[in-house]
């Protein structure tokens, strides 16, 4: 059994200390190589969305009935009677097809 190394963690063989610091150096470059432009990149993306967020388009907000339903679920109260609980596909219940309403 190999010792624990800070960097590595607990290495059982010798081919997972290779292993490790393979994944190590690989992650290094990339970080090295793209790292800056992906972070900047990432926080100007993260700033447009927020805007967005904050204006409310494409936002909608649910009571916590809904919320729930939407969310747990996997369901949503028919647009039309506000009652029948259907999936997020669809848009009105079979009552509601079938009669018109």
């Amino acid at each position: 059994m190999l010792p624990y190394h800070q960097l590595l963690g607990i290495a059982r063989t010798f081919n997972d200390v290779k292993e490790s610091m393979k994944r190590k150096r690989i992650q290094e470059y990339i970080w090295g190589t793209y790292g800056p432009t992906s972070k900047k990149s990432a926080t100007l993306k993260g700033i447009e969305e927020y805007k967005r967020y904050i204006s409310m388009e494409d936002t909608m907000t649910f009571c916590k009935r809904c919320a729930f339903l939407w969310d747990k679920k996997g369901k949503k109260a028919c647009e039309i009677c506000k009652e029948t609980l259907i999936s997020l596909d669809t848009h009105d219940c079979y009552k509601c097809q079938t009669y018109g309403h």
